[in-house]
């Protein structure tokens, strides 16, 4: 629902970037900042290391300085191993996702009130893996059967 004519006054995209960066800078101070959202591995992670080698912001190891890409959190990830083969959701977009637990989709494809709802999400994610995760006898679980998981 985003028109051309919206975007008349928008600022450029190194801009934008940079103010994305800055922000990010200040939340994690001198570390690199866990990326967390939707769909982000897929995503906004290309979409960032696209934008670092365009304004040549790549750090020594040409990958994005901002952000420690080998741990990610994507609740798209989460939701896809949630609802495998689901009569519950059969396609896991953030909509459907939005429908099932009864999110407002009134300003929904707006980046503000998209990354709220997505922080929400991976936080119930983390929640709900916290509470199941003392539950479950990870130690020793392997030592009868081999170690096979079948």
């Amino acid at each position: 629902g985003i028109t051309k004519d919206m975007l008349k006054n928008a600022p450029i995209d190194k801009v934008v970037f940079q103010s994305f960066i800055n922000h990010v800078k200040k939340v994690g101070g001198k570390k690199k900042v866990i990326p967390a959202g939707f769909n982000i591995s897929n995503f906004d992670i290309p979409v960032i290391d696209h934008m670092c080698r365009k304004f040549k912001l790549v750090g020594k190891d040409a990958t994005n300085p901002i952000f420690l890409t080998g741990f990610v959190m994507d609740a798209k990830e989460d939701i896809n191993r949630w609802f495998f083969q689901s009569d519950r959701m059969s396609y896991t977009s953030f909509d459907n996702v939005r429908k099932l637990m009864g999110m407002s989709t009134k300003q929904s494809h707006r980046a503000m009130f998209d990354v709220k709802q997505e922080a929400w999400l991976v936080v119930k994610l983390l929640k709900a893996y916290r509470e199941i995760g003392p539950k479950v006898k990870f130690e020793n679980s392997a030592s009868n059967d081999g170690g096979l998981i079948c």
